[in-house]
C-alpha cells in the first residue's frame, strides 16, 4: 500500500509539473505574439496600452499565477471525481450482484451477511488505492487542469482579441 501511495505522489507532482510548465509556456508565449502584433500602428492606443499592461511585467506575472493556480484546482478536482466515477462503476458491478444474493437471502442471518458485504464493498468507492481508476483519474486532471490554466492564462476581452 506504501508503495502505491509514494506512486501517486510521484504523479501527482509530475502531473502538477506539467500543468505549470505549460501554463508558463502558453502565457509567455502569448506574450511574444501578443508584443510583435503591437508593433502595428492601426491599434487604437488605448487598446495598445492596455495590452502592454496585461501583458508585460507584473500583469504578466499575474495572468501566469492565476492560470497555475486555477489550472491546479481544476487538475485536483477533476482528478478526484474521475478516480470516484471510475470506483463507483467498479464497485457497481459487485454491488448489483451483491443485492441479488441479498434479495434471495433465506434467512435474516444470510441477509445481514450479504448485507455487510455490501456495506463493505461501497467502501472502495472512497479508496483511491485501484491503479486503473487513478490512471484514468490522473489523464483527466492533467487534462482539465492544463486545458484551464492556458484557458485562462491566453483569455481576454472581446475587444483585445481583435488585436491579437
Amino acid at each position: 500500500m506504501d508503495t502505491l501511495n509514494n506512486i501517486n505522489v510521484l504523479i501527482s507532482i509530475i502531473t502538477g509539473c506539467i500543468t505549470i510548465i505549460t501554463t508558463v509556456a502558453s502565457a509567455l508565449s502569448k506574450s511574444k505574439s501578443v508584443q510583435t502584433r503591437l508593433q502595428d500602428a492601426s491599434i487604437p492606443v488605448n487598446v495598445r496600452i492596455s495590452l502592454q499592461d496585461q501583458w508585460s511585467g507584473w500583469g504578466l506575472f499575474a495572468r501566469m499565477l492565476n492560470g497555475i493556480i486555477r489550472g491546479g484546482l481544476a487538475a485536483v478536482v477533476s482528478t478526484l471525481v474521475a478516480i470516484f466515477i471510475v470506483n463507483f462503476f467498479f464497485v457497481f458491478q459487485t454491488h448489483i450482484a451483491l443485492m441479488k444474493e441479498f434479495s434471495n437471502a433465506a434467512n435474516s442471518q444470510d441477509a445481514s451477511n450479504v448485507f455487510n458485504a455490501a456495506l463493505t464493498n461501497f467502501q472502495q468507492v472512497l479508496s483511491f488505492s485501484n491503479p486503473v481508476a487513478i490512471t484514468i483519474g490522473l489523464i483527466v486532471g492533467l487534462l482539465v487542469g492544463v486545458s484551464t490554466g492556458i484557458s485562462t492564462v491566453t483569455g481576454g476581452s472581446r475587444r483585445e482579441r481583435m488585436y491579437w
